[in-house]
């Protein structure tokens, strides 16, 4: 399997007023992108919880001015390692905000040129050995291989699993953290195997679009999909972003362990 590198990808649009929504969306589609948008930055934090973009578009203030600068800082956290950038009409953008965004684009513009900063930023040809490590990871993840799984990572690898789950969602830093982890997730899922389904190249980064096998224990097989960013640091893997829909997850566990 190879990483691909579409002319268009999908998009998440963050756009209160529902007219420029619309018309932004309608342009987006009609140029090939996949287009998902939203009136809000909490409902984009929502959808970023288990599904990942190769760019988010976001109008700078989409609720109350004062609390903007949170929100756009919030709204680059979640769609890391993916890009984010930031549409503004009369709001002034902090500098450390131009700094974090892929590009600022002040209203009004242009289609042309909209869509010349979407490509800049996409531009980037996927590299087959970034490929290769995502296969390898879900192959050890099958194989229960954690050290060869921390072994594709980098030394302080940032693993996170999304959501609000007081279980499920977990956060962690670093190789030892990583492996005492996953070997613990995964105790409970010993014939668990993947299957990547799809990858997308990212600036600095892949998506993984994978399904995700076990048994019951009385050897019912359960299937669940998921998303996986990864984010590359030189030949390493620096971060790694699960992302689940967390409901039907935990109800796919109860039901494996109470069928």
């Amino acid at each position: 399997m190879q990483l691909t590198k579409e002319q268009s990808g999908r998009i998440l649009l963050v756009e209160d007023e529902p007219d420029t929504r619309t018309l932004l969306s309608e342009l987006l589609e009609y140029y090939g992108f996949q287009v998902d948008s939203v009136a809000t930055v909490p409902l984009a934090l929502e959808r970023l919880e288990h599904d990942c973009y190769q760019i988010v578009l976001t109008d700078y203030v989409t609720g109350r001015l004062c609390d903007a600068e949170r929100d756009a800082h919030a709204l680059l956290d979640a769609a890391a390692p993916g890009p984010a950038a930031c549409l503004t009409g009369w709001s002034p953008v902090p500098e450390s905000l131009i700094k974090r965004f892929a590009f600022v684009t002040r209203k009004p513009f242009g289609s042309e040129s909209l869509l010349a900063d979407i490509a800049q930023v996409m531009k980037s040809p996927p590299r087959p050995d970034d490929a290769e490590k995502v296969l390898r990871y879900f192959d050890a993840l099958t194989r229960k291989d954690w050290d060869g799984l921390v072994a594709l990572c980098s030394e302080d690898v940032a693993y996170r699993v999304t959501g609000h789950h007081p279980e499920l969602s977990q956060e962690v830093v670093g190789r030892k953290g990583l492996k005492e982890l996953s070997a613990r997730a995964f105790e409970a899922y010993p014939d668990a195997s993947f299957e990547v389904r799809e990858l997308v190249s990212l600036p600095k980064g892949a998506v993984a679009r994978y399904r995700g096998q076990w048994s019951s224990p009385h050897d019912k097989p359960v299937s669940f999909e998921a998303v996986v960013a990864f984010g590359f640091s030189q030949d390493y893997i620096a971060q790694i972003s699960v992302r689940m829909d967390m409901e039907r997850l935990n109800q796919l566990q109860q039901d494996t362990f109470n069928t």
